[in-house]
């Protein structure tokens, strides 16, 4: 059940848990009439992802649902998300074989480096 306002996209929460969380694939789940599965990213990424990718999923879990319940609830439904919650999956990228946590935030001064990482390697 959507719990979400129809405009909502994605949320930057610098203070929470989980920094910013967002709807995926947005295109879709935007649309007045979309239908579930719904799916509500969580993402955390540099070294609180490190300290999150030692905790127990359904802890992690646990405190996504309890930001989703303050950003959404109401005093009528308090716990939208903790009610709606049907399955999740936590994706731990830094120890994923191809990845290896190349995903990451900006930081200072990084403006720029990208292009610098997607130049060509000489071998």
């Amino acid at each position: 059940e959507r719990f979400w306002p129809l405009d909502f996209y994605d949320a930057v929460c610098a203070d929470c848990f989980f920094p910013e969380v967002w709807l995926s694939p947005a295109s879709e789940l935007l649309a007045q009439d979309a239908e579930p599965p719904f799916t509500i990213v969580g993402f955390v990424a540099g070294r609180r992802a490190e300290r999150i990718s030692r905790m127990p999923q359904l802890k992690i879990v646990r405190l996504l649902l309890t930001q989703l319940d303050a950003m959404f609830g109401t005093s009528d439904q308090p716990h939208p998300a903790t009610l709606a919650c049907d399955g999740f999956l936590v994706k731990d990228w830094g120890s994923h074989c191809f990845a290896y946590g190349g995903y990451s935030h900006p930081t200072l001064g990084a403006n720029g480096k990208r292009r610098v990482l997607a130049a060509p390697v000489e071998n």
